[in-house]
């Protein structure tokens, strides 16, 4: 195990695996300062709460996360589906040193504490991780880019964006499109415009590469990509006079 560099954790049966239990199996590794990348994999419906996950990111010197389970579940009380994602991203952030470049989560969905309902990560989420992890430059997302659980839009949330942030270096967006709704006339250029000015260093955006993934959004996220290059090079070139 010392001159491991990467583990994998594979969840058992269909459950949730708390904090207690996989802080036990933690505790056996130790604050590994050798390991670069840990992946925890589940080929069930198995969730992991996020605080038994959070301890995962006190391995010092960790690169790369991978999290490919079916879901985030709440360890005790009921809270904002968002805020349970947005847990896992303030333990990333609290990591020292900073160290985390890959954070990917494709297919996980939000689940309800004592409940069968769930949820997908909101485009405010992508706000979030924008202003509290900048220092990631690969993210792979399941979201709902129709979901509006403050009852924003687009626009207000743009017009919200601090232009003083310090620019994420976000290179590689990797989205699970989870939405119902039809994308809106405009709504395809309106997101592109708002992953430009909170990801100004993309250089891309592509469909998560999970099996069995519906293709169904494929060309409305093309529509956006192309959308967010052609709002890039308008901003750089503006930039230049």
């Amino acid at each position: 195990m010392k001159k491991a560099t990467a583990i994998t954790f594979y969840l058992p049966a269909p459950n949730t695996l708390n904090a207690q239990s996989f802080s036990q199996v933690l505790t056996a590794l130790g604050g590994s300062e050798i390991l670069k990348i840990v992946n925890i994999v589940t080929l069930n419906d198995s969730s992991l709460s996020v605080d038994a996950i959070v301890p995962v990111l006190k391995f010092q010197g960790l690169q790369e996360f991978v999290l490919d389970i079916f879901g985030l579940q709440e360890e005790r009380s009921p809270e904002p589906g968002s805020r349970i994602l947005h847990k896992l991203v303030d333990g990333v952030a609290s990591m020292t040193p900073r160290s985390l470049r890959t954070l990917v989560i494709p297919r996980c969905r939000v689940l309800r504490y004592n409940s069968s309902t769930h949820t997908y990560p909101a485009v405010s989420s992508l706000i979030y991780i924008a202003q509290h992890v900048p220092e990631l430059t690969k993210l792979s997302l399941a979201i709902d880019s129709s979901a509006r659980p403050d009852n924003e839009t687009l626009k207000s949330l743009l017009n919200g964006w601090d232009r003083l942030t310090a620019a994420s270096n976000l290179l590689h967006l990797e989205v699970l499109e989870m939405r119902q709704a039809a994308f809106g006339p405009r709504e395809c250029l309106e997101l592109a415009r708002l992953l430009d000015a909170i990801f100004p260093q993309l250089m891309s955006i592509t469909m998560a590469r999970v099996a069995k993934r519906s293709t169904g959004w494929d060309e409305a996220w093309e529509v956006v990509e192309e959308n967010r290059k052609m709002c890039k090079e308008i901003r750089l070139w503006r930039g230049m006079k």
